[in-house]
C-alpha cells in the first residue's frame, strides 16, 4: 500500500517570484525575514540573496522536507508562510517507500521508534506514531497528517 495523496495539497499559490542566489531586491528582503523568524537566518537582511540566503533557504527546505536546491519555488514559500511542510502525503500504516524511512528516521531521534530503518509503516512504526502524537496532545491515530508532519519537521 502506498501513501494516500492528501485532499488538502491544492493551497492557492503566492504568485512571488522564484528567488535564487544572484537576486536581489523587496522579495528577497522579505525571504530574509522570514528565514529569520524561522531561525535559520542570522545575517543581515539586506536584500541580496547571497551565500548565506541560499544556506538558509537549503536548512529551512530540508527541515520540512523539500529538495534541497537553494531555489525558492512556489512550494517553498508556501511552507515559509506556513512554517512547516506542505503538500505531503497522509501517511497510514501499511504504506511503504522511502517517506516512511524518514518518518522512522525523525521518530528514532525523539525516542519514539527503535526498530529497523525499513520503510514498512507497520505496528512498530504505528505505535512509535501514537507514542509521539500522544506525547504532543494530537489525536493519536497512528496516521501521519499535516499536524504530525509539522511536528515532525520541529525535530532536529
Amino acid at each position: 500500500m502506498q501513501a494516500v495523496t492528501n485532499p488538502l495539497i491544492h493551497q492557492p499559490q503566492f504568485n512571488l517570484p522564484v528567488l535564487k542566489e544572484g537576486d536581489g531586491g523587496d522579495a528577497v528582503r522579505e525571504l530574509q525575514q522570514l528565514l529569520m523568524q524561522r531561525y535559520c537566518y542570522v545575517a543581515a537582511v539586506d536584500g541580496i540573496f547571497a551565500v548565506a540566503t541560499t544556506s538558509a533557504v537549503k536548512a529551512f527546505q530540508n527541515r520540512v522536507f523539500l529538495p534541497t536546491t537553494g531555489i525558492v519555488d512556489d512550494r517553498t514559500w508556501r511552507a515559509i508562510y506556513k512554517d512547516a511542510p506542505v503538500d505531503m502525503p497522509v501517511l497510514l500504516p501499511g504504506s511503504q517507500g522511502e517517506i516512511i524511512m524518514i518518518v522512522q528516521q525523525k521518530l528514532r531521534r525523539t525516542r519514539d521508534y527503535n526498530a529497523a530503518i525499513d520503510g514498512n509503516f507497520g505496528s512498530q512504526t504505528t505505535a512509535a506514531v501514537k507514542a509521539f502524537q500522544t506525547r504532543l496532545g494530537l489525536s493519536a491515530d497512528g496516521i501521519v497528517n499535516d499536524k504530525t508532519w509539522c511536528y515532525l519537521s520541529k525535530i532536529i
